[in-house]
């Protein structure tokens, strides 16, 4: 998983395949909203946790999908994200 990201939908799609490379899916559609909607101000974190399902028995997970995206001074954007 890359940590750097040039744009803010990259740094989300990386998100994303991450939970799919660990055996979930995204639960809900408008997961990212307050990143997308709200974007992420220079110099700020933005964190959200993410619903997930389970990819082999199609049933919500008790797990979330843990995500913080920080917008550097230099326009480029850093992922951290986790499952617990």
């Amino acid at each position: 998983m890359k940590n750097y990201h040039p744009s803010l939908s990259l740094a989300i799609e990386e998100a994303t395949e991450y939970a799919y490379s660990r055996g979930f899916y995204i639960y809900n559609g408008d997961a990212f909203s307050s990143f997308i909607y709200g974007g992420v101000p220079y110099g700020k974190t933005i964190k959200e946790s993410i619903e997930l399902l389970d990819r082999k028995t199609a049933k919500i997970s008790k797990k979330y999908l843990h995500v913080q995206i920080y917008r550097m001074d230099n326009g480029t954007y850093e992922l951290n994200c986790y499952i617990n």
